[in-house]
């Protein structure tokens, strides 16, 4: 018994040996297809679905808006800058926005350009735009500096990226 499963161990390695480019070929198509079925399927989902129970009445409450109003899923784009503030960076950023705009999946975008911030004018509070290509740039800086948290949310703690903020336009879909 010993003696015929050694046998058969050398005769299974002596075929591997002999036929070792062939067995790696197939090895790489078998995992090549493998991944092609993988990435063709493969979807990312972070929806409120992932993270509630459906019984629950938050959760509940979620899908009847979004069945009345529609979905309200935004995408946050991170465009690292070494000068947020450059007239040139900010042209380029506004280009983009009128471009993603144009495509009817997309209801319309917000960025340092659209910001808004509130002023008392008189005795009425009006909102004024964050960016002002007229504005100086320090003038510019010094605003923003006054809004931490918009300024955050606008171009980054570290003054480093533009945030480009996309609502995707309502659907029933869920």
């Amino acid at each position: 018994m010993q003696h015929r499963l050694q046998s058969f161990f050398e005769r299974s390695i002596s075929w591997i040996d002999s036929y070792k480019i062939w067995l790696v070929i197939g090895f790489f198509c078998l995992l090549g297809l493998s991944a092609y079925t993988a990435l063709k399927t493969l979807r990312i989902d972070n929806g409120l679905g992932l993270w509630f129970l459906e019984d629950n009445p938050s959760y509940k409450s979620y899908i009847d808006y979004q069945k009345t109003y529609g979905s309200d899923e935004i995408i946050i784009v991170m465009i690292p800058s070494e000068n947020p503030l450059d007239p040139k960076g900010l042209a380029r950023l506004e280009s983009l926005s009128q471009v993603l705009e144009q495509k009817s999946s997309i209801k319309s975008t917000m960025s340092v350009l659209r910001a808004k911030y509130p002023a008392l004018i008189g005795n009425q509070i009006q909102l004024k735009s964050i960016y002002d290509a007229k504005r100086p740039l320090k003038s510019q800086q010094k605003l923003l500096s006054q809004f931490p948290a918009l300024k955050k949310q606008l171009i980054g703690a570290a003054e480093r990226n533009l945030f480009l903020y996309i609502q995707l336009s309502p659907t029933p879909d869920i």
